[in-house]
């Protein structure tokens, strides 16, 4: 009977072994996740600051383009203005070599 007990306490100890290097593996497994997790976390933060600047550049050019706008039209306007000008001096000094 004893032989049978002590058959028993070997196999508990060896499936007990069994399980301690499997639940060893397992916590390796969890703080090699949780670095991983870490990392994808961190990347995702990193994914959210290159968005922000892109949104920040894109406002920005949209900015400047549209102040340029702005410029082109009131540029046009002088020029359409100088033209006017233009047209009344020409017109001034046509008259002026038919009268001389």
């Amino acid at each position: 009977m004893r032989k049978a007990i002590n058959a028993d306490v070997k196999r508990m100890d060896e499936r007990t072994a069994w399980l301690r290097e499997a639940v060893e593996g397992l916590a390796k497994d969890v703080v090699e996740l949780d670095e991983e997790q870490t990392n994808i976390l961190d990347d995702i933060d990193n994914l959210i600051s290159v968005m922000d600047q892109s949104a920040t550049i894109h406002k920005n050019t949209i900015e400047t383009l549209r102040t340029q706008q702005k410029e082109i039209v009131l540029l046009s306007e002088s020029l359409e203005g100088t033209n006017k000008v233009w047209c009344r001096i020409s017109g001034i000094l046509i008259w002026l070599v038919i009268l001389t």
